[in-house]
């Protein structure tokens, strides 16, 4: 009787492990719907914050508009042609106010670091100094050095 049972655990236990293994996709699913619970609606009390945090996130974005503009200006009055770069950055503005705001303040950033700028001069704040003459003697070949090691 007991090699019986025995017999009957054992086949269970294969069985259960040849179910777990083709079903191993759904016990997944299951496991991580268990684990990390769909996150629940916000609910009307955050529209309000939610509404805020999108008109920061667009007058941000208007700013650093306005300031490539700005450089974009003053490289014109430079000399610089610009023209390309000002349309790429009305391009972007134009995708800021939708689901494309990542991309567009990346391509403002980009037209931003891409504005040409006149080269700087720079002062020296002291002269620079000429070599020194070489001083004392020099050591010859093979002639080992006196003192500490």
């Amino acid at each position: 009787m007991p090699l019986r049972a025995l017999w009957l655990a054992g086949g269970m236990a294969v069985l259960a492990s040849v179910v777990v293994w083709r079903e191993r996709p759904v016990l997944d699913a299951a496991y991580e719907r268990w684990r990390y619970p769909p996150a629940p609606s916000p609910g009307a009390l955050a529209r309000p914050i939610e509404a805020a945090y999108e008109r920061e996130r667009a007058r941000r974005s208007m700013a650093l508009y306005g300031q490539v503009i700005s450089e974009l200006s003053r490289a014109k009055k430079e000399g610089f042609a610009v023209e390309g770069l000002k349309a790429r950055a009305d391009a972007a503005i134009s995708l800021a106010g939708g689901p494309y705001r990542r991309e567009a303040l990346d391509e403002l950033s980009r037209v931003e670091l891409s504005i040409p700028r006149r080269g700087v001069q720079y002062i020296p704040l002291y002269p620079e100094r000429k070599p020194a003459a070489a001083k004392g003697r020099t050591r010859k070949a093979g002639k080992a050095r006196r003192g500490r090691p």
